[in-house]
C-alpha cells in the first residue's frame, strides 16, 4: 500500500514505508483516475472500434499486459493483440 508522507516523513502518526514526491503522487493520482475511467468504459457492452482501440492503448502504455487489457475491456488477448497491431477489424451488427 502507498501512503502519501506528509513533509515530516509521517502520515497519520505513522512512518512510511515508501515516500512519494508531491509530482510522482499526482502521477499516480493520474494514472489511477485514468484506469477507473477506463475500466468503467471497459464495462460498457457497446463501445465503438475507436473507443476499444484508444483505452487498449493507454492500457498499454500505462504498463498492462495485454490479457490484463482483455479482462478490463472483455476482449480475448488475441483480439487485445490484434488491436495493438493495428488489425483491428470493424465488428458485425448481428
Amino acid at each position: 500500500m502507498l501512503i502519501r508522507t506528509h513533509p515530516t516523513g509521517k502520515a497519520g502518526g505513522k512512518s512510511s514505508g515508501v515516500t512519494l514526491t508531491d509530482k510522482q503522487f499526482e502521477e499516480l493520482k493520474k494514472l489511477i483516475e485514468s484506469y477507473v475511467k477506463v475500466a468503467a468504459i471497459g464495462a460498457m457492452r457497446e463501445i465503438s472500434d475507436k473507443e476499444l482501440e484508444r483505452n487498449a492503448r493507454l492500457l498499454d502504455a500505462a504498463g498492462y499486459s495485454q490479457p490484463e487489457i482483455g479482462v478490463v475491456l472483455h476482449r480475448a488477448q488475441s483480439n487485445i493483440s490484434d488491436i495493438l497491431a493495428g488489425k483491428l477489424t470493424k465488428r458485425r451488427k448481428v
